[in-house]
């Protein structure tokens, strides 16, 4: 367990131990979650990414016709998600989960 210090202006500097496991360098994103009174951080990055990989897995399963291979590069490509739809997604799942 590791403990932070809030200062004056709300701000939080996070033990190095933290922003190792979390892969976390200046400028990074938290995403804070919230669930049964528990809030959890976690790396927003590594958050989209997962939540891309999943969305192209689930895309890729549901795909009725066999792609060309211009099709098939164009669907590898990185899905995105605005922040906004990462906290909506995990919020969504973590309601879910309950």
């Amino acid at each position: 367990m590791e403990i932070a210090k809030i200062s004056t202006k709300g701000q939080v500097t996070l033990p190095i131990d933290v922003r190792r496991k979390l892969d976390l360098k200046e400028g990074d994103h938290l995403l804070i979650s919230e669930e049964n009174g528990r809030y959890y951080i976690e790396n927003a990055e590594h958050v989209q990414h997962i939540l891309s990989e999943r969305a192209f897995a689930y895309l890729s399963e549901n795909v009725e016709a066999k792609l060309d291979e211009a099709d098939l590069q164009a669907a590898q490509t990185d899905v995105r998600y605005s922040s906004d739809e990462v906290f909506n997604r995990v919020r969504k799942n973590s309601r879910a989960g309950a």
